[in-house]
């Protein structure tokens, strides 16, 4: 039995969900780019206002950045929000794309996750003095 803190189910699960964030988001650009975004434009603009009032919180807590950062910041988690939406969307409504397709786009997204992850570790671990 694999124990809870096992780091091969550790590692197996941040490249799982991260390899499903990858899939939803390459399928969030399809929709918005072939469709539009799903959701509408005033939730987008409500998400970027609650985005940004808590990014500029945040780097005035911390003290890094400024509202120019935070206002990128919050534009780019819009934008991340909105494709997964639109991810989802595509995956369930308008999609015909087959399911041993998307099942093959998660390995391969799976695997580019874990290599990402690995690569994030050891380059963070020399930033930190580890």
């Amino acid at each position: 039995m694999i124990s809870r803190d096992s780091y091969v189910l550790r590692a197996f699960l941040a490249s799982t969900l991260l390899g499903i964030t990858i899939v939803l988001l390459a399928f969030g650009l399809i929709q918005v780019f072939m469709y539009g975004p799903t959701l509408p434009h005033s939730l987008i603009l409500v998400i970027t206002a609650i985005s940004f009032v808590i990014f500029v919180a945040l780097f005035e807590r911390y003290q890094v950045g400024s509202v120019a950062a935070s206002l990128l910041v919050s534009l780019l988690s819009t934008a991340l929000l909105t494709t997964l939406s639109g991810g989802v969307v595509y995956l369930m409504e308008m999609s015909d794309i087959r399911w041993e397709d998307a099942i093959s786009a998660l390995a391969l997204s799976m695997m580019l996750s874990m290599a990402l992850l690995s690569y994030l570790k050891r380059s963070l671990g020399r930033l930190g003095g580890y």
